[in-house]
């Protein structure tokens, strides 16, 4: 028989697990709390969906619509709350105790200590009986619920990307980022030249270049050029500054003077 969505209960619950053990025969159960009043649901609320639960015949569901197990116990808290094998829970609280279809359930309720559980009761098919309006709107809603929040994400992303296109049209803040460290360059490098357009800060971190053979001019004359500079005549046009006198070579001639 098929498994459909029980009606005038909620699609989903979310499952905390209290506790795992074994029943008088050895077969696993778990101790779950499926509703706490508040968030929109009173005391009352909460025991009337399980009474609901419990008049429909209901069974509750993984994700993949396969029965977790018998529910063996359903109840809401006592007044003043109770301790439910280990948790704490307020009153009015809906706690059932469900005897699990294998280990591999036990194992996974084990691990997550929280679960998405759907109540779903049993449609025999046999009878073909229609299905009525509500239960296929709700079957529909279930079935359609993850492409509905995968199209309301889309949407928003694509009014993000409209918005964006609509604010910077030509891509000019995204191609921007790739220049803004070559024009951070060129900014300090301005600043630079404003500061030391000579480069004499530069200059100065060099070491002085000294020529490994002296010039022709200091093997002509060693002495330093004394004679003070004319602001009137800087290149010296006016004025001769002296020199040393050119000596030259003595040679000895080979010629004989006899005839």
């Amino acid at each position: 028989m098929p498994l459909i969505p029980a009606l005038d209960l909620p699609t989903t619950l979310y499952a905390e697990v209290a506790g795992l053990g074994a029943d008088g025969r050895g077969r696993a159960v778990a101790h779950l709390v499926l509703l706490r009043p508040g968030d929109g649901l009173t005391e009352d609320a909460v025991l009337e969906i399980a009474h609901r639960f419990v008049l429909a015949g209901a069974r509750l569901a993984d994700r993949n619509t396969r029965i977790i197990g018998e529910v063996v116990e359903s109840a809401a808290a006592p007044p003043g709350g109770m301790n439910w094998h280990g948790l704490q829970v307020p009153e009015g609280t809906w706690i059932v105790t469900v005897r699990l279809a294998d280990e591999e359930t036990a194992h996974a309720l084990a691990s997550t200590r929280r679960a998405l559980l759907h109540p779903v009761v049993e449609k025999d098919a046999k009878r073909g009986d229609d299905v009525d309006e509500k239960t296929l709107t709700r079957l529909l809603r279930a079935a359609l619920a993850p492409v509905i929040d995968a199209t309301v994400r889309a949407e928003v992303r694509l009014k993000r990307l409209e918005e964006a296109l609509r604010a910077d049209p030509f891509g000019e803040a995204v191609r921007g980022r790739g220049d803004a460290g070559m024009r951070e360059l060129e900014r300090l490098k301005q600043r630079q030249r404003e500061a030391d357009p000579v480069g004499t800060a530069i200059s100065a971190r060099r070491r002085p270049v000294v020529p490994a053979h002296p010039t022709l001019a200091a093997l002509a004359d060693d002495r330093p050029d004394e004679t003070p500079l004319d602001p009137a005549d800087p290149f010296g046009d006016a004025v001769t500054r002296p020199r040393p006198p050119r000596r030259r070579p003595v040679g000895v001639s080979l010629r004989s003077t006899k005839r």
